[in-house]
């Protein structure tokens, strides 16, 4: 009996030193939850935190740990110990000692991590323990309901709700992945700058690029032949959480050891197309549209007084498209907080797909058959140097200074996206 409750008190401390380095909890407060733990104890569960790091490190760490947290005045501050006043340095330990430490690192290289980690901070959002929760959940199930957050977090739906409102005014929400091929729409891409598309055309969004440049993308229900008409033969949506979670760079790739994230694609499982008839084709893709920006609410209403059609039937046609893997439910990353920026190369640039916050890719054809790839990122500032330095040569590299939404009756909350007073300007 007494084996087991000295077991269920190391858990307790176990559990709590997790809670600092998984940034649960702040500094401040841990500090007063350990006051009646042995400090020995404390001291030896989170030395051995860090299986990873040398004897040195370690130790370095550790003493650094003992002073701040047991006001120990007899250890020497050591290079870490102006580090620890910034708010994420317990947590960023955690970070560096699971995905970028190496036995082959000196001193000085840690100590730089730390110093480009915690003091450029334009490779960071600024976002809570729960966003941070919701985000990884959603990553890896976009079609979570609230309910069920909410019974895994331990918090309210409300709270979940409130959560998720904040971060769609941030630009990162539950979107859709939507295959309209398999409804025999044709996505398209323009470079015309011209408002000639015709009748059957629904324009998505308009992007502004730099260098100066202005694509037009679409849908149509016929096809429109010309030199500036490339459709989308393929598209693909890759989402990682962890890397947005963490703010981690790719300017080492060979330091990612993150799993491979589950993309969704625009292919469908059935071999039989659906058909859509002229009448429904408006309203479908304008549910199509409200899907792509709000998989959980798109705006059933206004399409329904829209084009005189009942609520009843929009929902089940979005059940039965949901069923078809037509429209499939993925998180959207485009902050401003983040730069998005197109590159446009002859192959698939499937090296970005795990290794930056959000992409999504089009393989795309003109009228002579010949394909290429468009691929959509939403990346860490301080990358885009290095994505320019390493791409220029085989891709063409453009940031997106505006995305004009368009044809939309859902009054989404957001961010315009505009990067005009910051632009980047890189040398090969």
């Amino acid at each position: 009996m007494e084996n087991k409750k000295i077991a269920i008190f190391d858990a307790k401390e176990s559990i709590l030193i997790s809670s600092l380095l998984d940034g649960a909890v702040e500094a401040s407060d841990f500090r007063l939850s350990i006051g009646h733990f042995s400090k020995t104890k404390v001291t030896n569960l989170f030395r051995d935190s860090f299986p990873k790091f040398s004897s040195g490190v370690k130790s370095k760490i550790t003493d650094v740990f003992i002073r701040y947290f047991f006001s120990n005045n007899m250890i020497d501050a050591n290079e870490f110990w102006r580090f620890v006043d910034f708010r994420n340095f317990w947590a960023e330990l955690r970070t560096f000692h699971d995905v970028f430490y190496s036995r082959s690192m000196i001193l000085s290289d840690v100590i730089k991590f730390f110093e480009q980690t915690l003091f450029q901070t334009k490779s960071r959002l600024n976002l809570n323990f729960l966003q941070k929760k919701i985000i990884e959940k959603l990553g890896k199930n976009p079609s979570s309901l609230y309910k069920q957050l909410a019974e895994d977090l331990s918090i309210s739906e409300k709270k979940v709700s409130l959560t998720l409102k904040h971060l769609n005014s941030r630009g990162i929400y539950i979107g859709s992945l939507i295959s309209y091929k398999s409804l025999n729409l044709h996505e398209f891409f323009s470079f015309n700058r011209s408002k000639g598309f015709g009748e059957n055309a629904v324009i998505i969004d308009r992007l502004l690029l730099f260098p100066k440049l202005y694509i037009t993308h679409g849908i149509m229900a016929r096809k429109k032949h010309g030199p500036s008409f490339y459709y989308v033969k393929e598209k693909k949506m890759y989402f990682n959480p962890d890397i947005l979670n963490k703010g981690l760079s790719i300017q080492d790739w060979k330091k990612h050891s993150l799993t491979k994230q589950k993309n969704s694609s625009d292919s469908v499982t059935s071999t039989k197309l659906k058909t859509v008839s002229s009448e429904k084709q408006p309203y479908l893709s304008q549910l199509l549209r409200n899907c792509e920006l709000d998989f959980k609410r798109p705006d059933i209403k206004t399409i329904a007084e829209s084009h005189d059609v009942s609520a009843r039937t929009l929902f089940r046609v979005k059940s039965s498209l949901i069923d078809d893997k037509i429209v499939q439910p993925n998180m959207v990353v485009e902050t401003p907080d983040l730069l998005q920026v197109l590159l446009v190369s002859k192959s698939e640039l499937v090296e970005l797909y795990n290794k930056v916050p959000y992409i999504r890719t089009y393989q795309i054809y003109d009228d002579f058959g010949d394909t290429s790839w468009l691929s959509y990122l939403s990346i860490f500032m301080p990358d885009f140097k290095y994505i320019y330095t390493r791409l220029s040569r085989h891709a063409e590299v453009f940031q997106v200074i505006r995305r004009q939404i368009k044809d939309l009756s859902i009054d989404i909350d957001l961010p315009t996206l505009s990067h005009a007073n910051r632009k980047t300007y890189t040398n090969k």
